[in-house]
């Protein structure tokens, strides 16, 4: 099993128990660090993209050093200049000590409509984080897709006067909204925009990362 990890600009690949050299980090001898910027983990097979999403390599500084000494020299014909430098590099060595291929969440956000045998509204809950960006940096997708949830939401409490249950949790990316009587005409236009949006941004960005389904209650 390996896994390509990106630190300090360069990238390297690197399996359990690996010593290596990589740019500098702010970490004395014998302390655990993590690489969280996971390009890609083989094992049976080559995963990458939103399937190592959440992964991590844990490491151990083994010690703080320089690199052999470059030689810099700058020189100026028919000036008289001419200069000379060293330079070494500064490096960490560590140990790869594991690599943790799981992820921490649902890399997928569902969407699940739930409508009488009338086809009337009667709740909606989405789920999950779409995974759609690495851990720790924006999501596009997850950002439109908790925009569109929740101005529904409050468009239908705020502008239509509508009763509704609002449950959630912003760590697991789970909104519920339970509707407690039969939407006005003006309420149902603004639940189907959302669920034309939602098919929208599914198409655009795939099943893989967002899954409508719609179920009778």
């Amino acid at each position: 099993m390996y896994a390509i990890i990106a630190t300090g600009g360069k990238q390297y690949k690197v399996s359990e128990g690996d010593v290596i050299k990589v740019e500098k980090l702010d970490a004395e001898a014998g302390a655990t660090v993590t690489f969280d910027q996971v390009i890609a983990v083989s094992d049976d097979a080559l995963k990458v993209g939103a399937d190592v999403a959440g992964a991590t390599v844990a490491a151990t500084v083994m010690e703080q050093g320089r690199g052999k000494k470059v030689i810099v020299y700058k020189y100026k014909r028919k000036t008289g200049y001419h200069k000379k430098n060293g330079h070494r590099q500064a490096y960490t060595q560590v140990k790869i000590d594991k690599i943790n291929a799981e992820c921490k969440w649902m890399i997928m956000t569902t969407v699940v409509i739930c409508r009488t045998r009338a086809q009337r509204y009667a709740e909606f809950t989405c789920m999950g984080h779409a995974g759609y960006a690495r851990p720790g940096k924006p999501d596009i997708l997850c950002a439109s897709i908790s925009t569109l949830v929740i101005n529904t939401i409050n468009s239908l409490e705020e502008l239509a006067g509508e009763t509704l249950q609002v449950s959630s949790n912003e760590e697991t990316g789970f909104i519920r909204c339970v509707v407690e009587s039969d939407l006005q005409e003006k309420s149902i236009f603004l639940m189907d925009t959302m669920v034309y949006g939602l098919q929208q941004l599914a198409r655009t960005y795939g099943e893989k990362y967002l899954t409508i389904k719609f179920e009778e209650v």
